[in-house]
């Protein structure tokens, strides 16, 4: 709408006020010319003398929209007159003051200045609004059915061009030859597999093939008579092993009559490209189906088959720097299938994972925006992949392909997050310094590594290699932190302490060994941090060594919030004194230990407060120390057997499933991941079965 002119036409005004005291706002309407339109003017007046000259809205409707000039703030806007009679109220109200009010209220308190101006806006919304409102509709309810009419024809245009844009995306993309794609999905995924049917009985079987459905009799076992020699033999049934038909020669893997429920389907998934536009590229993304059906009439085969299926699930149309997807979608209702360019909600949300390219693929995207995306390297190494992620890594990231061809997979596949899109040169778009780029690529860009040459650069550092492996196994990547260790000591020493507290060496590669380092230099940094801003002297080599590094870092834990601590400690024991009582009871039932680790309840309501404060997670928190006082919920402590009160994982467990609800290490995170769910199953289901016992 042509807002500057809407603003130079005079206001209508006021000729004079209406009589009523529930009156508190009068309309005045005029038809008006705006450039080569008319347009409905409603100007709201404030039913005083004051208020009469200005009004406080003045409501413009063309054919097809509207507009609100707000002469208060003097700005326009899209708002609706009356978007919920019981809810937001009329625009020209200030500060909600229509809160509270009823329908009839409003109705009463919002009139027209006369007769005139309801029929002049009946006769503008007449062609428009015919059948939306009876007769006896009050007047604001034309403009809100205006307003519902001209958001419907919106989105009703808006679809219209969506559907448009995606047949002309579809009409650009070649048929496929989905017969050729199936025999190469049969042979390569599928290994041309077919099923022969058996029944036995006796010395005799029937068979009956997927491949070309005739049925076999004979005898699987020659008899001793002379007449014997003349029958017709037939392969020994025996699940599992691969005959040929007697009749089309395919082989088939035998499987007994009995075994067969229904249909069984084996099912693969591969990516199509193909060229869309003139230098547009489209992912296509297909479903390969292969069934074997057996139908049988009291228990006797009568027929079998194989059902070959080839379905588009989705295309993603990569072009000028921009992605879309489309999707297959199946209306059950009216049973026809249809292409939409929006997914579908929740859990009918259509799932694009890994696949396999087709071969002929990479010949299609010659000429196209992905011809240097460097796909097909990186799937060499790879393997499957999610193809449509992977070009719309491409399109944010146009250095893909430099990383792909520099071997740097592992940033490739999990830190592209990492990278700065709007740098120049290599080792700008990495972060790191120009001569550790052979060594990243020596690494397959190894992510941890990446990070620790990124702090390197930053702390303006220049580590050996084997210090930027140490702290890249341990993933030391807090700068601050870090920046304040260095000041104390070197990093050398740093390293050697951290090894020599945990006792473990870098570099093994054993999981536990990594964790016990994780948390050991996690622990050292901590404590060295306390100390710091505790006021100590850190060129104190007794403060920088402790003999202990688990007591000293309890003591200064202690030190930092005595009296915070303190004041909680006293506060809950008080309150929840049930957690030490049953404590005794809960250890006979719920410990549990190793070789390396051991797993307790918590004594107290004290020590399940400071293992929140140590790991620096919520378990402290009133609702879990009730839960464990109530017996909803305990709260058990996993910890290595050789240091029984250092605590290393934190778990909640509901005793009347003995199932776990969670469990997480220090900062909410959960270390060796894999072996500590492989433990927690092996002791949840030993705890199962006590109870069951």
């Amino acid at each position: 709408m042509k807002k500057k002119k809407i603003e130079q036409v005079p206001f209508i005004g006021l000729d004079k006020l209406v009589r009523k005291k529930d009156v508190l706002f009068v309309g005045v309407t005029a038809v008006k010319k705006v450039g080569n339109e008319m347009n409905l003017f409603l100007e709201v007046y404030k039913n005083t003398e004051a208020g009469k000259q200005i009004p406080v809205i003045r409501y413009v409707a063309s054919k097809t929209d509207w507009t609100v000039y707000d002469t208060r703030y003097s700005s326009f806007s899209h708002r609706k007159m009356n978007s919920y009679d019981w809810g937001e109220g009329f625009v020209w109200y200030e500060d909600r003051q229509e809160e509270g009010r009823g329908y009839q209220e409003k109705r009463k308190a919002n009139v027209l200045s006369s007769e005139k101006d309801l029929e002049r806006i009946k006769k503008f919304f007449k062609n428009r609004l015919a059948g939306y409102l009876s007769k006896d509709s009050f007047w604001y309810s034309y403009f809100n059915a205006f307003e519902n009419y001209c958001d419907f024809k919106k989105q009703q245009r808006g679809y219209e061009l969506r559907k448009e844009r995606l047949k002309a995306r579809s009409e650009q993309i070649a048929e496929i030859d989905e017969k050729e794609l199936f025999v190469y999905a049969d042979k390569n995924f599928f290994e041309n597999r077919h099923y022969i049917y058996y029944t036995k009985k006796s010395t005799r079987a029937d068979l009956i093939c997927t491949a070309c459905g005739e049925i076999t009799s004979g005898k699987w076992k020659p008899g001793q008579s002379y007449e014997s020699q003349f029958e017709h033999l037939i392969p020994e049934p025996r699940a599992g092993k691969k005959i040929a038909c007697p009749f089309c020669r395919e082989q088939g893997i035998m499987k007994p009559l009995g075994k067969q429920k229904g249909e069984t389907r084996i099912t693969a998934h591969m990516y199509v490209m193909a060229k869309y536009g003139d230098m547009g590229a489209c992912i296509r993304y297909f479903e390969i189906n292969k069934a074997f059906y057996l139908q049988t009439i009291d228990k006797v085969p009568v027929s079998a088959g194989e059902l070959k299926a080839v379905t588009e699930i989705s295309r993603t149309y990569v072009k000028d720097g921009k992605t879309q997807t489309d999707y297959h979608k199946h209306n059950a209702y009216l049973g026809y299938d249809f292409w939409d360019d929006c997914n579908l909600a929740g859990m009918a949300n259509i799932i694009i994972d890994k696949a396999p390219v087709y071969p002929p693929s990479w010949e299609y995207l010659k000429g196209t925006c992905m011809e240097y995306s460097a796909a097909k390297e990186y799937i060499e190494h790879a393997g499957d992949i999610n193809m449509r992620d992977y070009a719309e890594k491409y399109i944010e990231y146009p250095q893909l392909e430099m990383l792909v061809k520099m071997q740097m997979y592992d940033i490739v596949k999990h830190g592209m997050y990492l990278l700065d899109k709007h740098a120049t040169t290599p080792e700008e778009l990495l972060g790191i310094r120009r001569d550790r780029m052979r060594y990243l690529s020596e690494k397959k860009g190894d992510v941890a590594i990446l990070q620790t040459l990124r702090l390197e650069k930053s702390l303006d550092m220049h580590w050996s290699l084997d210090q930027i492996e140490k702290l890249s196994e341990m993933k030391l990547l807090n700068h601050d932190t870090l920046a304040a260790v260095l000041q104390m000591m070197s990093l050398e020493k740093f390293l050697n302490r951290v090894s020599e507290y945990s006792g473990c060496d870098y570099g093994t590669g054993c999981q536990h060994s990594i964790n016990r380092l994780m948390s050991t230099a996690a622990e050292y940094m901590d404590y060295l941090s306390m100390r710091q801003q505790l006021g100590y002297d850190m060129s104190n080599t007794v403060y920088l060594h402790p003999r202990s590094l688990e007591a000293a870092h309890q003591k200064m834990v202690q030190e930092m919030d005595k009296k915070h601590l303190d004041k909680r400690i006293l506060e809950v024991m008080a309150k929840y004194p049930g957690i030490k009582k049953s404590y005794r009871k809960l250890r006979s039932h719920y410990y549990y230990e190793n070789d390396t680790y051991m797993i307790r309840p918590a004594r107290d309501a004290k020590e399940i407060v400071k293992e929140g404060r140590q790991l620096h997670h919520c378990v402290g928190g009133d609702n879990y120390l009730k839960s464990h006082n109530e017996g909803k919920s305990y709260i058990l402590f996993l910890r290595f057997k050789e240091s029984p009160e250092i605590p290393y994982i934190t778990i909640e467990i509901k005793p009347a499933e003995e199932n776990i609800v969670q469990w997480y290490g220090a900062h909410d995170k959960k270390p060796d991941e894999a072996n500590m769910k492989r433990l927690l199953q092996e002791y949840t289901k030993g705890l199962k079965e006590t109870v069951t016992a």
